[in-house]
Protein backbone atom coordinates (compact mmCIF):
# COMPACT_ATOMS: atom_id res chain seq x y z
CA UNK A 1 0.00 0.00 0.00
CA UNK A 2 2.55 2.59 0.54
CA UNK A 3 3.57 4.51 3.39
CA UNK A 4 1.22 7.75 4.76
CA UNK A 5 3.46 10.05 6.32
CA UNK A 6 2.23 12.85 8.90
CA UNK A 7 4.74 16.11 9.64
CA UNK A 8 4.22 18.18 12.90
CA UNK A 9 6.11 20.57 15.08
CA UNK A 10 6.97 19.22 18.73
CA UNK A 11 9.35 20.55 21.54
CA UNK A 12 12.75 19.20 22.03
CA UNK A 13 11.42 15.64 22.70
CA UNK A 14 13.27 13.16 20.71
CA UNK A 15 12.46 9.56 20.78
CA UNK A 16 12.22 6.68 18.33
CA UNK A 17 9.17 3.86 18.79
CA UNK A 18 8.60 1.34 16.09
CA UNK A 19 5.41 -0.66 17.23
CA UNK A 20 5.36 -3.78 14.39
CA UNK A 21 2.08 -5.36 14.48
CA UNK A 22 0.14 -8.05 11.82
CA UNK A 23 0.46 -5.96 9.07
CA UNK A 24 1.25 -2.37 9.89
CA UNK A 25 4.22 -0.60 11.11
CA UNK A 26 3.92 2.59 12.96
CA UNK A 27 7.32 4.79 13.41
CA UNK A 28 6.86 7.94 15.90
CA UNK A 29 9.80 10.41 16.13
CA UNK A 30 8.98 13.52 18.37
CA UNK A 31 11.42 16.59 18.29
CA UNK A 32 11.37 19.66 16.29
CA UNK A 33 9.44 17.43 13.82
CA UNK A 34 6.94 14.45 14.43
CA UNK A 35 6.74 12.33 11.59
CA UNK A 36 4.49 9.43 11.66
CA UNK A 37 4.95 6.74 9.07
CA UNK A 38 1.65 3.71 8.71
CA UNK A 39 3.16 0.65 6.12
CA UNK A 40 1.57 -1.90 5.40
CA UNK A 41 2.88 -5.20 4.49
CA UNK A 42 2.74 -5.61 0.81
CA UNK A 43 3.78 -9.15 1.33
CA UNK A 44 0.87 -9.98 2.81
CA UNK A 45 -1.04 -7.95 1.06
CA UNK A 46 -0.21 -9.17 -2.17
CA UNK A 47 -1.26 -12.59 -1.58
CA UNK A 48 -5.15 -12.19 -0.72
CA UNK A 49 -7.40 -11.29 -3.56
CA UNK A 50 -11.12 -10.10 -2.71
CA UNK A 51 -14.05 -11.04 -5.03
CA UNK A 52 -17.57 -9.25 -4.52
CA UNK A 53 -19.94 -11.71 -5.64
CA UNK A 54 -23.57 -10.26 -6.75
CA UNK A 55 -26.73 -11.64 -8.48
CA UNK A 56 -26.25 -9.91 -11.77
CA UNK A 57 -29.32 -7.87 -13.62
CA UNK A 58 -30.68 -7.13 -17.02
CA UNK A 59 -31.21 -3.60 -16.00
CA UNK A 60 -28.86 -1.21 -17.19
CA UNK A 61 -26.68 0.30 -14.31
CA UNK A 62 -27.76 -2.52 -11.90
CA UNK A 63 -24.41 -3.35 -11.07
CA UNK A 64 -23.05 0.42 -10.40
CA UNK A 65 -23.23 -0.43 -6.87
CA UNK A 66 -20.94 -3.48 -6.27
CA UNK A 67 -18.61 -1.79 -9.01
CA UNK A 68 -18.11 1.49 -6.82
CA UNK A 69 -17.78 -1.16 -3.43
CA UNK A 70 -15.12 -3.35 -4.96
CA UNK A 71 -13.34 0.13 -6.27
CA UNK A 72 -13.32 1.54 -2.68
CA UNK A 73 -12.59 -1.62 -1.13
CA UNK A 74 -9.92 -1.28 -3.76
CA UNK A 75 -8.41 1.87 -2.47
CA UNK A 76 -8.95 1.53 1.17
CA UNK A 77 -7.99 -2.51 2.09
CA UNK A 78 -4.61 -4.26 1.81
CA UNK A 79 -5.46 -7.08 -1.11
CA UNK A 80 -3.82 -7.63 -4.55
CA UNK A 81 -6.56 -7.05 -6.17
CA UNK A 82 -10.43 -6.47 -5.37
CA UNK A 83 -12.87 -8.12 -8.25
CA UNK A 84 -16.45 -7.93 -8.92
CA UNK A 85 -18.15 -10.56 -10.68
CA UNK A 86 -22.42 -11.69 -11.78
CA UNK A 87 -23.65 -14.93 -11.35
CA UNK A 88 -26.59 -14.22 -13.84
CA UNK A 89 -26.95 -11.65 -16.74
CA UNK A 90 -23.97 -9.60 -17.16
CA UNK A 91 -19.99 -10.25 -17.22
CA UNK A 92 -17.94 -10.29 -15.53
CA UNK A 93 -18.30 -14.28 -14.71
CA UNK A 94 -16.81 -15.56 -11.38
CA UNK A 95 -15.02 -17.77 -13.42
CA UNK A 96 -13.84 -15.14 -15.69
CA UNK A 97 -12.78 -13.54 -11.82
CA UNK A 98 -11.46 -16.04 -10.33
CA UNK A 99 -9.01 -16.87 -13.82
CA UNK A 100 -7.59 -12.74 -13.10
CA UNK A 101 -7.01 -13.48 -9.70
CA UNK A 102 -5.24 -16.83 -9.86
CA UNK A 103 -3.15 -14.81 -12.43
CA UNK A 104 -2.16 -13.07 -9.70
CA UNK A 105 -0.14 -15.57 -8.08
CA UNK A 106 -2.21 -15.22 -4.93
CA UNK A 107 -2.48 -17.38 -1.90
CA UNK A 108 -5.82 -17.01 -1.07
CA UNK A 109 -9.31 -15.49 -2.85
CA UNK A 110 -11.90 -14.28 -0.14
CA UNK A 111 -15.19 -14.56 -1.81
CA UNK A 112 -17.52 -12.26 -0.66
CA UNK A 113 -21.54 -12.70 -1.46
CA UNK A 114 -23.07 -9.73 -1.84
CA UNK A 115 -26.56 -10.83 -0.77
CA UNK A 116 -29.29 -10.12 1.73
CA UNK A 117 -30.85 -13.75 2.02
CA UNK A 118 -29.73 -17.10 1.73
CA UNK A 119 -31.15 -18.12 -1.47
CA UNK A 120 -30.59 -20.84 -4.19
CA UNK A 121 -27.49 -18.76 -5.09
CA UNK A 122 -26.37 -18.83 -2.01
CA UNK A 123 -26.49 -21.86 -0.93
CA UNK A 124 -25.71 -24.22 -3.98
CA UNK A 125 -24.96 -21.94 -6.62
CA UNK A 126 -21.77 -20.59 -4.84
CA UNK A 127 -20.82 -23.43 -3.13
CA UNK A 128 -20.34 -25.17 -6.49
CA UNK A 129 -18.41 -22.37 -7.77
CA UNK A 130 -15.73 -22.95 -4.79
CA UNK A 131 -16.11 -26.47 -5.32
CA UNK A 132 -15.06 -26.27 -8.95
CA UNK A 133 -12.26 -23.63 -8.36
CA UNK A 134 -10.59 -25.86 -5.52
CA UNK A 135 -10.05 -28.49 -8.04
CA UNK A 136 -9.11 -25.99 -10.55
CA UNK A 137 -6.57 -24.45 -8.38
CA UNK A 138 -5.98 -26.74 -5.72
CA UNK A 139 -2.49 -24.39 -3.91
CA UNK A 140 -4.81 -21.21 -3.39
CA UNK A 141 -7.18 -21.28 -0.33
CA UNK A 142 -10.61 -20.30 -1.00
CA UNK A 143 -12.64 -18.80 1.46
CA UNK A 144 -16.39 -17.48 1.73
CA UNK A 145 -17.51 -14.94 3.77
CA UNK A 146 -21.37 -14.49 5.61
CA UNK A 147 -23.51 -13.00 3.38
CA UNK A 148 -23.92 -8.73 3.28
CA UNK A 149 -28.03 -9.41 5.14
CA UNK A 150 -26.27 -11.21 7.72
CA UNK A 151 -23.82 -8.68 9.16
CA UNK A 152 -24.58 -7.12 12.47
CA UNK A 153 -24.44 -3.33 10.73
CA UNK A 154 -26.91 -3.69 8.75
CA UNK A 155 -29.61 -2.80 11.13
CA UNK A 156 -27.64 0.17 12.00
CA UNK A 157 -27.68 1.18 7.88
CA UNK A 158 -31.34 0.42 7.63
CA UNK A 159 -31.90 2.66 10.47
CA UNK A 160 -29.62 5.43 9.41
CA UNK A 161 -31.46 5.58 5.91
CA UNK A 162 -35.03 5.74 7.95
CA UNK A 163 -33.76 8.80 9.95
CA UNK A 164 -32.58 10.46 6.86
CA UNK A 165 -36.38 10.41 5.67
CA UNK A 166 -37.56 11.76 9.13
Amino acid sequence: MGNVTVNAAANYIFFLLVIRLSRINLTFKLGYVTKITLTMDNAVCAKVATIILGHGSRSRGADTAIKRIAMEIGKIGCYATVQYAFLQFIPPTPAEVLEKCVQQKVDKIIIVPFFLQRGTHVMRDIPDIIKDAKKRYPSIEFVVTEIIGSHHKLAQLVRDLINEKI
